[in-house]
């Protein structure tokens, strides 16, 4: 949607994934080494893979493989094994807790912020929540221009918090390389493991206070998690309130509208990965095209768009003609969330970042009465 190029978009058989042309590239690499003087030596190593079954959770099986100049061969069974370390599911509900990662200046690498040590994070006022919404589009195309508009949206925006979708390893390592990056945010994940073939990351300002994230499993076909960050609003050392800001990228396709609400009720509902009396931002791309969808969302939902989106062009539509990106807020108890503004972003650039619009969310902040500056 959004190009007229034959180029693959999710929920459609790919042309070449950027996964595939890594491989694609090591299997040359290999081949060229092994028709040089010597080949390759014979080696036997064990793969872990992850798979998506047939109820759509997912299970992870080890295999023997022996690496010689034909490439690599299985030479064992498929085994069950355990989940990685990363995905160690290590909270109820089946999620798994994951440390802010952050530059170091002094190691010239990206570290859990708990090993920062004496690196002190900045702090900004913040007189208004400033959010970016993006699903940046996995494909090659133009790869290197579309992330560098980015790049300069985020650089222009300065955003609190940074939700994005469909993001690849090889956007990490360019996000991870920008200085502007480096010096102003914390990431959800610094080594790709999740975003295999692509995922969610979230980025966090280090003026704002937070615990941790957390990346939890929703009903799917298509390997699509809920991540999410604790964040923690009022002064360093007095009392200090929780607001939970999340991302996902909902199941595609008009079909799966069931598997939707079905998404929707694990991170909204009674039993769901957010609490019912949490505070809550949602920016993601919802892919809810079908008329009447977002009416299952529970009362206490406020959708941005409905207080401050009458303005946007084509009815706030972010991909061809559907509004797919949405910013969903929910106000509890002391803690209340009121949109100021909600604004289209890379429509101007060209290329544009993505064939997905995105979208910057003003945000007023208010506990107990007092905003937060």
């Amino acid at each position: 949607l959004g190009s007229s190029a034959p180029v693959a978009r999710e929920g459609q058989p790919p042309g070449r994934h950027p996964a595939a042309a890594t491989v694609c590239g090591m299997a040359a690499f290999l081949s060229g080494i092994a028709a040089g003087a010597g080949g390759l030596r014979k080696t036997e190593t064990t793969v872990t893979r992850r798979v998506v079954q047939a109820d759509g959770t997912l299970a992870y099986v080890k295999t023997k493989e022996t690496l010689t100049e034909g490439g690599f061969t299985a030479t064992g069974p498929a085994l069950q094994a355990a989940a990685p370390a990363h995905l160690v599911e290590d909270l109820p509900g089946g999620a798994s807790s994951r440390m802010p990662q952050v530059f170091s200046v002094a190691e010239a690498r990206w570290v859990d912020e708990a090993q920062l040590g004496g690196e002190a994070a900045e702090a900004a006022p913040m007189s208004l929540f400033r959010l970016v919404q993006y699903n940046v589009w996995f494909v090659e195309e133009q790869f290197a221009e579309r992330a560098a508009g980015l790049l300069s949206i985020l650089g222009a925006t300065a955003p609190h918090c940074v939700t994005l979708q469909e993001v690849t390893a090889p956007l990490l390592e360019l996000l991870k390389a920008d200085l502007f990056i480096q010096k102003h945010y914390r990431l959800s994940d610094r080594s790709g493991a999740t975003l295999a073939p692509y995922g969610v990351l979230l980025l966090v300002h280090r003026s704002v206070r937070m615990r941790h994230f957390t990346l939890h499993q929703m009903p799917t076909a298509m390997a699509r998690r809920f991540l999410s960050a604790e964040l923690l609003l009022g002064k360093e050392g007095g009392g200090c309130t929780s607001l939970v800001v999340g991302t996902a990228h909902l199941e595609s396709m008009d079909y799966n509208a069931k598997m939707r609400l079905a998404q929707v009720d694990a991170i909204y509902g009674k039993s769901g990965a957010v609490p019912v009396d949490s505070a809550f931002i949602f920016a993601g791309d919802t892919n809810m095209s079908k008329p009447g969808e977002e009416e299952a969302l529970p009362a206490d939902i406020v959708d941005a768009f409905d207080v401050v989106g009458s303005s946007l062009p084509a009815s706030g539509a972010t991909c061809g003609p559907h509004r797919l990106d949405r910013v969903w807020l929910r106000s509890s108890g002391g803690l209340r969330l009121h949109a100021e503004s909600l604004s289209i972003l890379g429509r101007e650039l060209t290329p544009r970042p993505s064939d997905h619009d995105g979208l910057l969310c003003e945000i007023t902040v208010e506990v107990d009465g007092a905003l937060q500056t």
